[in-house]
């Protein structure tokens, strides 16, 4: 395939030569010397567009396009319009530490799906190292599940702040009597103010942005869920991913979580 374009490229640049002629010494120096320095650009964007090429591959690989600074992606925001806080800036605030989401409520559910009768387990948050840049390594656990992502974004001003990922999944979820293979790519969404004692007005969502899954077991793409806390606030929490380790809360609300293996 590199071949191919490469030489396409050379025999176009022949033809573009040969059009003005070959005898150079008929025409003026400047003239040529115009010529060949567009010949000489004209070569090397060639070159570099064939190093793009993979030789089992007929797609040039460019590049992904940067995040935009401040703000969150739109394709990423796209399911939360309307139902999500998004608060976007240069400047957010330090969200470093440890926080409960408790009582953990559903709030809103674009695919109709409703809360268990017997109510949801507390969501722990972690969030750590942030940078000026705006990334933080995050962690959350809630009874029998985690998640854990090195890097998240953190967009805000004031004490108003966004932090968002994308995480690619893979489940295998037992139906009709065998375990099928689900893989998706969501999008989380975490929103709230900073205050001294923990995250104020605390919005936790989730929205399916890809998936692959022909029995349709998980929600449907562009389906979004928005979790709060009952009362308000995230409050600050001491607790560890150790599932001897009892939760040390600053809250009397704060429960025992237990850390399990994710299937492989």
């Amino acid at each position: 395939m590199k071949r191919y374009f490469f030489n396409l490229c050379f025999n176009w640049l022949h033809k573009v030569w040969k059009s003005d002629g070959m005898i150079c010494y008929t025409k003026p120096l400047l003239k040529n010397m115009r010529k060949v320095r567009l010949l000489f650009l004209l070569m090397v964007i060639a070159i570099g567009l064939t190093g793009c090429l993979k030789e089992d591959m007929d797609t040039i690989v460019l590049p992904f396009s940067e995040i935009p600074q401040g703000e969150v992606p739109q394709d990423i925001k796209g399911p939360f319009y309307g139902v999500v806080p998004i608060n976007e800036g240069i400047d957010p605030p330090s969200i470093n530490g440890k926080f409960v989401m408790s009582p953990f409520k559903l709030e809103y559910a674009s695919d109709g799906y409703q809360e268990n009768v017997y109510g949801m387990a507390d969501l722990y948050l972690s969030f750590q190292s942030q940078t000026t840049g705006g990334m933080a390594a995050y962690y959350e656990k809630q009874g029998l599940s985690e998640t854990e992502s090195p890097e998240v974004y953190v967009v805000g001003s004031g004490q108003d702040f966004t932090a968002y990922f994308v995480a690619y999944t893979t489940n295998y979820i037992y139906y009709d009597n065998m375990y099928h293979e689900v893989t998706a790519k969501s999008a989380t969404i975490i929103s709230g103010t900073v205050a001294e004692n923990g995250i104020e007005n605390i919005k936790y969502a989730f929205a399916i942005l890809e998936k692959k899954d022909p029995y349709n077991l998980i929600m449907d793409v562009n389906a979004c869920r928005v979790f709060r806390d009952e009362d308000g606030l995230a409050e600050k929490c001491e607790w560890s991913k150790s599932a001897s380790d009892e939760a040390k809360c600053q809250s009397q609300k704060c429960t025992r979580s237990v850390k399990t293996e994710k299937m492989e």
